[in-house]
C-alpha cells in the first residue's frame, strides 16, 4: 500500500478534516480544555473552517484510492496549524512526508497535542516567540 501526497480538494476532503481536526484538538490536548465542550467545539469549528478556506492543506492518501485520506497537514503562511495521520498509518514516515519541503517557521500551540509537543521538543526553533505567554511556556515545560 503506497501513500502519496495530493492537493486539498474542498468538496471531497473538507468533511474528513472538519470531523477529525476539532476532535483531535479537544481530546489530545496536552493541557486539558476546561471550557464547555459544546461551546469549545462551536468556536473551534469556526477556526477550522477559516483554515479550510485560507490555509495551505496537503493530503496524504492511498495511491490506489486517492479518496482514502490517511493524513493531512494544514499550514497558514509559515505556521503549522495542524497535522494528523490516522493511527493505523502512523510510524511509516507519513507525517515527515507531509512536512517535507514546508517552510515552517512556527507551530500553533493553542491546542498543543502530544505529537505537536514532540515536534517542538525536537525543533524548538518552531516555537512562535510572540506566543510565549505563560500558558505556552507551561505546555512546553510539561512535555520536556
Amino acid at each position: 500500500m503506497k501513500v502519496i501526497l495530493r492537493p486539498f480538494i474542498i468538496d471531497s476532503d473538507a468533511g474528513a478534516i472538519m470531523k477529525s481536526w476539532p476532535s483531535g484538538a479537544y481530546f489530545s490536548s496536552v493541557v486539558p480544555i476546561k471550557e464547555n465542550k459544546k461551546k469549545w467545539h462551536k468556536n473551534y469549528y469556526d477556526y477550522v473552517l477559516k483554515h479550510l478556506n485560507l490555509g495551505n492543506i496537503t493530503i496524504a492518501c492511498l495511491q490506489e484510492d486517492t479518496n482514502t485520506i490517511v493524513g493531512y497537514c494544514v499550514m497558514y503562511l509559515n505556521q503549522l496549524e495542524w497535522i494528523s495521520v490516522k493511527k493505523e498509518y502512523r510510524n511509516n514516515g507519513i507525517a515527515r512526508m507531509l512536512l517535507n519541503n514546508k517552510n515552517i517557521q512556527t507551530i500553533n500551540t493553542t491546542n498543543l497535542t502530544k505529537i505537536g509537543a514532540a515536534i517542538l521538543k525536537n525543533h524548538p526553533e518552531f516555537l512562535n516567540k510572540e506566543k510565549q505567554d505563560g500558558q505556552t511556556k507551561e505546555r512546553r515545560t510539561n512535555n520536556e
